[in-house]
């Protein structure tokens, strides 16, 4: 019984972590998905983070960020026929850049995390 206490945990714990980590970071989330892709819509981008990190977030979450994006001008929205689909700029181009050439230092600040489970062992 204690096991599958503990696996409950841990299986909320994970959801837990790859909710925050897909609302805290959508933006970057967006702009990775936008580099490999032409264009994007809201609907799209809504069950492409569905399907890769099993999380349903509200189209008022999606959205919200997307319009924020835009007027950073990191994306560029257009309306093509009822849809709008959005586009990465040079600008967002320029911050997914600089995430994956500072790949290593964002891991960085993840590892005292290591270092704290390892001291309990």
């Amino acid at each position: 019984m204690e096991k599958t206490s503990n696996r409950t945990k841990e299986y909320d714990l994970l959801k837990q972590l790859r909710r925050r980590f897909a609302k805290e970071f959508l933006d970057l989330i967006i702009l990775a998905k936008l580099s490999s892709s032409d264009y994007i819509n809201g609907y799209a981008l809504i069950e492409y983070i569905y399907q890769k990190y099993k999380i349903l977030l509200s189209s008022g979450t999606v959205y919200s960020t997307l319009y924020a994006m835009e007027r950073k001008g990191l994306i560029k929205g257009v309306w093509r026929e009822r849809i709008r689909i959005y586009y990465i700029t040079p600008e967002g181009k320029e911050v997914i850049q600089t995430v994956v050439e500072k790949i290593d230092y964002i891991k960085s600040l993840f590892s005292h995390l290591e270092s704290i489970d390892k001291k309990h062992d």
